[in-house]
């Protein structure tokens, strides 16, 4: 079983983002189908979920096939890890809870704006926000170091106001601004 550190799932992401960037798939012209996740293949999900980003949250074409090693990972049984397993990993590398989503003995929001009928959220999503932004600029010097000034979660909203559930930011630190069981979208 491996887990992901706050550090290591960074550097997860920045590998996974760049092995994105240069990646050259094939896109569909059709949009994304809006159903539920359950009535839509895992493959589907992923060939819509990892379109180009674009500047102000806008999205490329979806694709037709998904990159290696996706469609493989895609098709794999989940792990069952117990909540009291991920919250001594979690204790053990020093991860408060509250840092990564919110307490585990609350329940993810369900779909439909938490309608209690509606499935419970499936996955999360993983924004990169400095591709479309840096747009041809190249990044900064600095831009993997606390000084730079997006890696201070001061720069974000929170509550009603916040991007996202959660914010990592390029240093590897992560916080809560809406916890996993608040329904809540930073882009469609």
């Amino acid at each position: 079983m491996f887990l992901f550190t706050q550090k290591r799932f960074f550097l997860f992401v920045l590998i996974v983002g760049m092995f994105l960037i240069f990646l050259k798939p094939v896109y569909a012209a059709e949009p994304c189908q809006i159903v539920p996740t359950s009535q839509i293949s895992s493959i589907d999900q992923a060939k819509c979920l990892l379109r180009q980003p674009k500047i102000f949250g806008n999205v490329g074409l979806t694709l037709t096939s998904l990159p290696a090693p996706f469609d493989q990972l895609l098709t794999r049984p989940t792990i069952d890890i117990s909540k009291e397993q991920l919250r001594r990993y979690l204790q053990a590398q020093g991860i408060n809870e509250a840092d990564i989503g919110g307490s585990l003995d609350n329940p993810v929001s369900r779909t439909n704006n938490n309608n209690p009928s509606a499935e419970l959220a499936r996955y999360f999503i993983i924004h990169d926000t400095s591709t479309p932004n840096f747009v041809n600029d190249p990044f900064p010097n600095n831009i993997n170091e606390a000084s730079w000034r997006f890696n201070n979660f001061n720069q974000y909203g929170s509550g009603d106001n916040s991007p996202a559930h959660i914010i990592i930011n390029r240093v590897g630190d992560s916080v809560t601004r809406k916890d996993f069981n608040i329904p809540w979208r930073s882009t469609k």
